[in-house]
């Protein structure tokens, strides 16, 4: 941590925290309220419960038939966040999945910066320019998008300290074993946070020395130095995620529809349009950002105008320099694969092809979304941005108006929806089973079976779940799929009463806010129910779910 004391390095952390928490808390409880919005947290709070659960039970953590029974799932394909939720799990013990989903992303936006500011200290050697770059890639457009629900993508700690370490080993000042095992801590601790973040990490860290060793010719002896450390960093982070990779290798249950790398991609637009969710825009502008499912968080590729022109300036002023133009040209490649197969304009998909229709027939690759490339050209904005600020203290003024123009409004947050009906042992009684297995519908705005789950301390079955994309195998059954969004569809009549007979369903819980239709749907089979705690109880009769075990 050379260039700054201690002193600084707390400074640092204190105010990103500041940010972060009138941001993401903003003096909501820890452990009464949930900090961000969608049903995406409840999943995070699933896991979070469910490492130390399994260990405690001497269950294996990477696989789970507790949800989409008979079948299960494998984890390893879905957001389970085993470094996070091993972190946070004395939080977890003590005040409960909510408090630690809570805190762990009270906790990324202020590990990120803080990564950003290393990187940005060591590039200038200017203490204020380097807090204000880690400021504004703490409070980045896509950052503060992650910030509302995606707690695994919220943790963009590793591409800073990954840059980091490969400029200090091509200037020397660190010896080729502390690079390597440097590199291959930082890409273990992504892994097992985010396998996708990991993934993308290497490939444009490959695009990033290529791009190199084309464009900066008097570095080509250290880069293909640089080249084999990398390998062997890799290697060495592979071995040690062998234990999880592999497992995941051998049963790829999961699938990501094709369609969303088509559709969750970058728009144009939001590069110089801040959307409605930022302090300083006036809400009655409409937001350029829009997609499929109308505004996608993290289609915000805000940018904002005060930090377009500093790059302009520092385009202007040291453009001739090989180096920093070379940060353009990645900068450009970046931008330009997280545009998508084809160009966005607001809701609508042009006709006009764009280079990364070439990738997004490959196997695993072509899986990956776009829109989150944005993470790494943020990084290049901020480091490029704090370059130019580095050159004068009346610099400060624009840096400071380009932090203001990205922090968002306060984000949501809303009661932990704890249900009576769930308490342990309340479920088992009421239904007079010991670990019935459970169909249970989502509500009309949110999705919070995955919580219930661990409130019943894992007491039953769940034949649908919610942890991310459904296996292969209940995609088998796309009226069940319909329900997860909460449609109701024609397909649904004739596939409800075959997913129970699959399943060996005894139960169909209705929450108090199901969508009607669906509840109406169950009514008209004729299935006896009952009113308790608020949730409309269905019994599967016998006869349909018996032959489950013929």
């Amino acid at each position: 941590m050379s260039g700054a004391g201690w002193r600084w390095h707390l400074g640092a952390v204190a105010l990103y925290a500041a940010v972060a928490y009138g941001v993401i808390a903003h003096g909501a409880g820890v452990t009464s309220t949930i900090w961000g919005s969608g049903s995406d947290p409840y999943p995070f709070m699933w896991f979070f419960a469910w490492w130390p659960y399994a260990l405690a039970h001497h269950l294996n953590p990477l696989f789970t038939t507790l949800v989409w029974q008979p079948w299960g799932v494998h984890l390893g394909w879905t957001t389970c966040v085993p470094l996070l939720a091993l972190i946070f799990a004395p939080v977890t013990l003590t005040l409960g999945p909510a408090a630690a989903y809570n805190l762990a992303m009270l906790a990324a936006p202020v590990v990120s910066g803080f990564a950003a500011w290393l990187l940005c200290l060591r590039l200038t050697g200017n203490r204020w320019a380097a807090l204000m770059g880690g400021f504004l890639f703490a409070v980045s457009g896509y950052e503060m998008a992650e910030c509302l629900e995606e707690l695994n993508l919220a943790y963009n700690f590793a591409p800073p300290l990954l840059l980091l370490l490969a400029v200090r080993r091509l200037q020397g000042e660190i010896s080729w074993p502390a690079a390597v095992l440097g590199v291959a801590a930082v890409l273990g601790a992504e892994f097992y946070v985010s396998v996708e973040s990991f993934a993308t990490s290497i490939v444009f860290g490959g695009v990033a020395w290529l791009l190199g060793w084309g464009m900066l010719p008097r570095w080509r002896g250290r880069m293909v130095r640089l080249l084999g450390e990398g390998a062997i960093a890799i290697a060495i982070t592979i071995l040690g995620c062998a234990p999880f990779l592999v497992p995941m290798l051998m049963h790829h249950d999961v699938q990501i529809p094709g369609g969303w790398a088509k559709w969750f991609v970058a728009r144009p637009g939001g590069l110089l349009m801040p959307s409605p969710e930022i302090v300083l825009t006036d809400p009655h502008w409409a937001p350029l950002g829009y997609g499929l499912f109308g505004l996608l968080p993290d289609n915000d590729a805000v940018t904002g105008l005060p930090l377009i022109i500093m790059l302009g300036l520092l385009l202007r002023t040291r453009g001739r320099e090989l180096v920093v133009r070379y940060a353009f040209v990645m900068l450009f490649v970046i931008l330009l694969c997280a545009l998508g197969p084809r160009l966005w304009w607001q809701s609508q998909q042009t006709s006009i092809l764009l280079p990364w229709r070439l990738v997004a027939g490959l196997p695993l690759l072509g899986s990956a979304l776009p829109v989150r490339f944005l993470s790494y050209s943020s990084l290049l904005v901020t480091a490029l941005c704090s370059l130019w600020l580095a050159g004068g203290r009346r610099r400060a003024v624009l840096g400071v108006l380009g932090g203001l123009v990205l922090i968002p409004a306060p984000h949501p947050v809303k009661p932990v929806p704890l249900e009576a009906l769930f308490q342990p042992g309340r479920l088992q009684a009421v239904l007079a089973a010991p670990q019935p297995r459970v169909l249970l519908l989502p509500g009309q705005d949110q999705d919070a079976s995955p919580l219930w789950q661990v409130q019943n301390q894992f007491g039953f079955v769940a034949t649908r779940g919610f942890l991310g994309m459904p296996p292969v195998k209940e995609m088998g059954f796309p009226g069940l799929v319909d329900i997860s969004f909460g449609l109701r569809t024609a397909r649904m009549d004739g596939q409800i009463r075959q997913f129970c007979f699959e399943t060996g369903t005894n139960f169909v819980l209705a929450p108090p806010d199901v969508q009607p239709s669906l509840l109406t749907l169950f009514e008209g089979f004729g299935w006896p129910m009952r009113q308790v705690d608020g949730f409309a109880i269905f019994t599967v009769p016998q006869g349909v779910n018996s032959r489950a075990g013929s």
